[in-house]
């Protein structure tokens, strides 16, 4: 490790400050995150790369897209290149990417060009290829970019829309250790839960944020989540991919919220995925009849609706099932209506 010769004092808040010339070099952008690691007396800091917990998924879509289409696929994350499959390769894997690319990233604008372009991937290297860039987007964040590229001019609409999904994937996939709800004991980063949603569906428009309240449980425990939306088309995008009961994994920070006045998993990044619901099968021969039930209208002493009571029955095959209520029969319309 090479000393830089720089000193700095820690203010009375643990604050210390990166001289400017070593954030230019290293491109240490104002927000960014850093990872800190301690050995003895020697702290060291690294810049945090969102892409780091998917490097072994990225170098296997970029094999699967090379073997597809025989052309050069490359992934980067906010610095350099970090995964590659194809014959150009070896030229940018590990390299710093140009800030001509930078500026692409931070622009979110994907880039087609069929013909034989001049182009700088690569510092202060201008080349000729065809090639087709897209942004990674991250819960908003732009955190790398997907290419292809040709020494050709053979690239196609076809390769647009293949590292599309590339990055719909790598924008979306969640990758970690899976926390149970209810071990959520107090604030805690990264925190990746797969739950489903119930209740109503909040939402919050305003000019400068939008806001998106949901329950969730993973049936061991339930919390708020909120997703934080300042653009209003990203906003419709997320509630078009929302549904009650549906299942999905969940990565981000849980903090107490001053406004719920609770623990909140403020959500960064969302995936759908299979349900996790434990399907109860009656594989007995002859079907029972249930005798007893008690439907919401039994007050204290049942949250089922009428309708749900009925529709379990008939999942399971059992051709009827008596319902008795305290002291009412108010479950009939639901009940004749269900049946009918």
């Amino acid at each position: 490790m090479k000393s830089t010769g720089v000193v700095r004092r820690v203010d009375d808040l643990g604050r210390i400050v990166i001289p400017k010339e070593i954030r230019r070099t290293l491109r240490i952008r104002d927000g960014e995150s850093l990872e800190i690691f301690v050995d003895r007396e020697m702290i060291a800091l690294k810049k945090f790369s969102k892409m780091s917990d998917m490097d072994d998924v990225s170098k296997e879509l970029v094999e699967i897209i090379n073997a597809n289409i025989k052309k050069t696929v490359l992934i980067t994350d906010r610095d350099k290149f970090v995964a590659g499959s194809g014959n150009l390769k070896k030229k940018y894997i590990d390299s710093n990417i140009s800030r001509y690319l930078e500026s692409v990233m931070n622009d979110r604008k994907t880039l087609f060009e069929s013909s034989l372009h001049t182009v700088e991937l690569i510092e202060n290297e201008k080349e000729k290829l065809s090639y087709v860039i897209q942004p990674i987007i991250m819960n908003g964040d732009a955190i790398g970019l997907v290419l292809v590229i040709s020494d050709k001019a053979d690239i196609t609409k076809l390769d647009e829309k293949l590292i599309c999904v590339v990055e719909q994937f790598l924008g979306k996939h969640i990758d970690g250790d899976i926390m149970e709800i209810n071990d959520i004991r107090g604030d805690t980063k990264n925190v990746i839960v797969e739950a489903f949603i119930f209740g109503e569906i909040a939402t919050l428009e305003k000019e400068t944020i939008n806001i998106i309240t949901l329950k969730v449980s993973d049936k061991t425990n339930s919390i708020l989540a909120k997703i934080f939306k300042k653009d209003h088309d990203e906003f419709n995008e997320v509630m078009d991919n929302l549904k009650v009961g549906g299942w999905y994994r969940i990565h981000g920070n849980v903090e107490f919220d001053t406004f719920a006045k609770e623990l909140v998993l403020k959500v960064r990044n969302m995936e759908h995925i299979a349900s996790k619901e434990n399907k109860v099968k009656d594989e007995a021969e002859v079907k029972r009849v249930e005798l007893h039930t008690h439907t919401m209208m039994s007050a204290m002493d049942a949250v089922i609706p009428a309708e749900a009571l009925v529709k379990f029955a008939y999942n399971l095959g059992h051709k009827a099932i008596a319902v008795t209520d305290h002291n009412c029969v108010q479950s009939f319309p639901e009940l004749y209506h269900t049946v009918e």
